[in-house]
């Protein structure tokens, strides 16, 4: 990983405007099944200096050794383009158990994306779901790998990073959102984004499917009670209209 952040960066000096994408995209049912993916992604900016500077850069290099459960795909979207590792999930057991064998796969190795899993945590506790990352580890990381081995005259090359990396978490829960810091939230999808300054951040998030399927239910009482009232009056004005026809 380091070899690929270095060249991004180097091609990166040549312009202001070209930025990589790292998402961490999380997709969780209300049995605990889901898909975990990372996706490594290019703007159109940076794609064009890279060709221009050598060949393209393979983003699939920078993911490290993967196990045979997981998959590797090409991807677009919008004006990013890259590639996504993704594997499906039974129960947050099974999650657990896919993404310590990943990380023991990407040991030795510094950087994105092996260090976005360290201290990720889903949990379920009867119908409440919750989510947790602590994310020490990956700032520390790409401000060390920034930093070492370039050096530039007037130049902060952690200041590059910042500008050059759009890092983010991408999770998605089922039933009714709770308490959570996400930057935004678009239906039940919540958005970390994650900036390189050096400081931890720990990300939060809770659902509970029981609270969705509950308005249901609330919503047939009320029909019923309103159909209920509706029936009686339609009951009363008739015998009123009948009694004054006698």
């Amino acid at each position: 990983m380091r070899r690929i952040i270095v060249l991004v960066v180097l091609l990166a000096l040549v312009s202001t405007a070209c930025q990589i994408r790292i998402d961490t995209v999380v997709s969780v049912n209300e049995d605990e099944s889901g898909t975990f993916a990372i996706e490594m992604a290019m703007d159109e900016e940076l794609r064009n200096l890279s060709s221009e500077n050598g060949g393209e850069i393979n983003l699939a290099d920078g993911m490290g050794s993967l196990p045979d459960n997981w998959s590797v795909n090409d991807f677009v979207d919008g004006e990013f383009e890259g590639t996504r590792i993704s594997t499906d999930f039974a129960d947050f057991t099974d999650l657990t158990a896919k993404l310590s064998v990943l990380a023991e796969l990407g040991e030795g190795d510094e950087g994105a994306p092996n260090e976005l899993i360290d201290g990720l945590e889903f949990t379920r506790e009867g119908d409440r779901f919750a989510f947790d990352a602590r994310l020490e580890q990956l700032t520390d990381s790409f401000a060390e790998t920034g930093g070492e081995g370039l050096t530039f005259e007037g130049l902060d090359p952690a200041d590059l990073l910042e500008s050059l990396f759009l890092i983010r978490f991408v999770v998605t829960l089922p039933g009714t959102l709770g308490d959570n810091n996400a930057d935004s939230v678009d239906g039940n999808t919540l958005v970390w984004v994650i900036a390189l300054d050096g400081e931890d951040r720990t990300l939060f998030a809770e659902s509970n499917p029981a609270d969705g399927l509950l308005a249901s239910p609330m919503m047939l009482v009320l029909a019923a009670a309103l159909f209920a009232m509706a029936a009686g009056l339609a009951i009363y004005l008739r015998r009123k209209i009948g009694r004054a026809h006698v």
